[in-house]
């Protein structure tokens, strides 16, 4: 296949590239009954070489912002009539990704766990079907990493516990990040039924249906609120910005 380029115009045939040059890769479903003839038809182990020859910039350090552009990302979404057994069979090729952005069938759901598992560190996770088994979103939990710009969002509810531990794990990062999951079928729109504001955060103002909150010695403020009836969303940002000043 032609080296991705967001312009075809300017994708070159991957035989033409010195691979000691190429650091980033992204793999993606697309949906199109046209291919350019260029376009190269390979295996998923061929794919599977092809990605761990591919050296990462960070080399085991992590980011100190996110950036899509310069991350290696896995983007997969089950278009009708879509193959779920070339989506089963990349799960299974342990492919290095940092970033991940899925939209799959409840089928695949076992598959999926296992892909969960065998992931490294990740700074952007999007699941936005109810495909996840509650190990999965242990993983994924376990799996981020919170940087600047990085962002964690589920189309399924969390249990509390979850919920907590990944907005703790945020919180004391200290890092512009956000979260966004589905909202358990309840009818409150108190938001400090969903999480302990108390615990973790020594100031606290619930203003407008948004609450903010600051720990001690912290550099940045959470605020937590319901972009629509069935989400929550938490983002940490400037104390200035939240408008909760020490």
């Amino acid at each position: 296949m032609p080296a991705y380029s967001h312009l075809y115009k300017d994708a070159v045939p991957l035989d033409s590239v010195d691979l000691n040059f190429v650091s980033l890769f992204t793999i993606e479903t697309r949906w199109s009954v046209y291919l350019l003839n260029s376009w190269k038809e390979i295996t998923p182990e061929c794919l599977q070489r092809l990605v761990r020859f591919i050296k990462p910039t960070t080399q085991g350090r992590h980011p100190v912002h996110y950036d899509k552009e310069s991350s290696n990302s896995l983007l997969l979404a089950v278009y009708p009539n879509f193959n779920d057994g070339i989506i089963a069979k990349l799960f299974s090729l342990h492919l290095p990704v940092d970033a991940i952005s899925l939209w799959v069938d409840e089928n695949l759901k076992a598959e999926l766990e296992a892909f969960c598992k065998t992931l490294g560190p990740l700074y952007k996770v999007k699941s936005c079907r109810d495909s996840l088994t509650q190990n999965a979103v242990d993983a994924l939990i376990e799996k981020f990493v919170p940087v600047d710009g990085g962002e964690f969002l589920l189309g399924q509810h969390l249990s509390k516990d979850q919920l907590e531990k990944l907005v703790v794990k945020c919180g004391m990062s200290d890092k512009k990040v956000g979260i966004t999951v589905a909202k358990e079928d309840d009818r409150s729109d108190d938001l400090t039924k969903f999480f302990n504001f108390e615990k973790y955060y020594s100031k606290k103002r619930i203003s407008h249906g948004v609450v903010t909150g600051v720990r001690e010695r912290a550099k940045l403020a959470i605020r937590a609120w319901r972009p629509t009836p069935n989400e929550l969303y938490f983002d940490w940002v400037e104390k200035d910005v939240a408008m909760i000043l020490d």
